[in-house]
């Protein structure tokens, strides 16, 4: 019997082979294709539909964090081509808003942005050591991910972030009919975990955890 497909989509500023580990873990059961949200602009969902397309047969989509919200755009549009969705350290909105209190200030991207454009290393090095909090990664280490990370581009990560700030698929989520796993860390400080309990709150076909003492880091 053929494994079916999973297609893992990582989350922004993380090449798709940061999640080698998760692949290998997950290989003995599934097809496992891994994508960065990078390679998938800025067209995003409809990229990740094309990947979908070359499938045979609907397959199981996993997405971390933007590569969620990326997911749940592909998974509303073309719900036939789609098993099933996990959504890890992910969200229906990244910004919050009058109705939506949760999520990272639409200012705080921009001044983001506009630190990468100067000076990228030291932007990257507290977004990567926040991805990793409640943990603490050594310098060295450190330093690697934040070479890993300049090496997709200013460009890429820039535009990318652009989607962040605009990106709404709370009706999209609420109107989703494919079955749902949301896995969320409670020390997430780049998604905050109201934005996962949100997505179990309204998602019609959704069940998961909330991980005690975790960060965004969860699927490494």
């Amino acid at each position: 019997m053929s494994r079916p497909a999973l297609i893992l989509v990582s989350g922004w500023g993380h090449p798709p082979d940061e999640l080698s580990q998760l692949v290998a873990g997950l290989a003995e059961h599934f097809d496992v294709t891994a994508l960065s949200v990078h390679e998938l602009g800025p067209a995003y969902g409809d990229k990740l539909a094309q990947v979908l397309e070359q499938k045979q047969g609907p397959s199981y989509l996993l997405g971390w964090s933007m590569g969620g919200m990326i997911s749940l755009e592909a998974a509303a549009r073309h719900p036939e081509l789609v098993a099933g969705l996990i959504l890890v350290g992910s969200t229906a909105k990244f910004c919050p808003d009058e109705d939506y209190p949760q999520g990272i200030p639409a200012k705080n991207l921009r001044a983001m942005i506009a630190a990468l454009r100067k000076h990228p290393g030291p932007v990257l090095s507290q977004f990567l050591a926040e991805v990793h909090s409640p943990d603490t990664l050594d310098p060295e280490t450190l330093s690697a991910h934040v070479s890993q990370t300049t090496s997709l581009g200013t460009d890429a990560l820039v535009r990318d972030l652009d989607y962040l700030q605009t990106a709404d698929l709370r009706r999209a989520a609420k109107n989703l009919h494919v079955p749902v796993l949301v896995l969320h860390g409670q020390e997430d400080r780049i998604v905050p975990f109201q934005s996962g309990q949100w997505l179990l709150d309204n998602l019609p076909h959704a069940h998961g955890k909330i991980f005690k003492g975790v960060g965004h880091n969860l699927p490494l």
